[in-house]
Formats: structure tokens, sequence, C-alpha cells
């Protein structure tokens, strides 16, 4: 006896076919997702472009030599004057982002009552607060700038700190830190 089982018949197509129902639940789930997708992206688009991307500051360029062929006054190996690098603390673009430098310089020596210039270059708002970090109980007891916005600028006052180093951090960054030392 021989058996023949036969899955379609020599008319069919073999192609699998689908109800139309089966084919509108397939479309939804893939439409809804994309519209979605869709709105975060138009309505929230400056949200998600606003963040800067990690920054590394380029080199400085090398001065170009003027008509004499003498390199100009303006020269990139020329000092910064002594009491503008004394007494200033920036925040440079880009510090928000963990793992790019957060002050500049990160450690400041300054003579007792000297107040120290903190200018934010970055693009959102920051501190200088005294202190190791959020978790330390004399956080912001012996200075704070309070918020610096972007483009704007703070001050430290060390006319009451005695000699010594202080640490300081930012309370909207908490992993940006670095050291004054006051003498």
């Amino acid at each position: 006896m021989e058996l023949n089982i036969t899955m379609t018949t020599p008319d069919e197509n073999p192609i699998i076919r689908t109800s139309p129902a089966r084919f509108m639940k397939g479309l939804v789930i893939i439409i809804i997702p994309l519209i979605v997708l869709g709105y975060i992206t138009v309505f929230h688009w400056d949200d998600t472009a606003s963040v800067p991307p990690p920054v590394s500051a380029p080199p400085p360029a090398p001065a170009a030599p003027d008509s004499t062929g003498a390199e100009s006054s303006t020269s990139a190996n020329a000092p910064a004057p002594a009491a503008a690098s004394a007494t200033a603390i920036s925040i440079p673009a880009g510090a928000a982002t963990q793992g790019n430098p957060s002050y500049t310089p990160d450690s400041i020596t300054v003579s007792k009552g000297d107040v120290i210039t903190v200018s934010n270059e970055d693009t959102v708002p920051h501190t200088v607060t005294s202190g190791s970090g959020p978790q330390d109980p004399n956080s912001a007891k012996l200075f704070d700038t309070s918020i610096i916005m972007a483009a704007e600028s703070g001050e430290v006052d060390t006319a009451t700190l005695e000699a010594g180093e202080y640490q300081y951090y930012c309370t909207v960054h908490p992993f940006m830190t670095g050291l004054i030392t006051v003498q």
C-alpha cells in the first residue's frame, strides 16, 4: 500500500498567504513605533541637539611671522599676565561631559585675601563650591559661587580662608573637582 501525502495541490501557489486582519496587525506594529520615534525626533530635536559632544581643547596655533619675518608679539609662547592667571579659574566648554577637563587650571595657588574670578565658558550652569563633593558635611560652608550660567562669571573671596588647601566641586556636576591653595 502506497501512501502519497501532499501539502498543496498542483494548482496552489506555495507562497504563504495571510489574512487581511493579520496583515493590518503587523502594519500597526511597525507604524506605531515609527510615529513615536518621529514625534521624539521632530519635537525634541533641540533637546537632543543641544548636548555638546566631548571636547578636547586643540593646541594653540603657531604665531604667523609678521612682515619682518619675526614672530608677532601675540605669540603662543608669550607668557600670560601673572595676575590674571593667578586669580582666575575658567570652566571650559564641554566640562559637563565626564572625562573632559573640569576647571582650568584645576589647581590654583593664591594669597589670602585674593578674589578668584570664575568664568563659565561652557553652555550649561556650574558652580565652584567648597568641599570634596555633595556627601561632604562641610560642603559650601567656606565658599560657594552659587549657579554661574553660561558665559557669566562668579567670584570666590579668600579673605576668610586660612592658609591651606581647599577642595572644590560643581554642585550641578559633582564629578568636576579642583583645588585652591591659600598662602
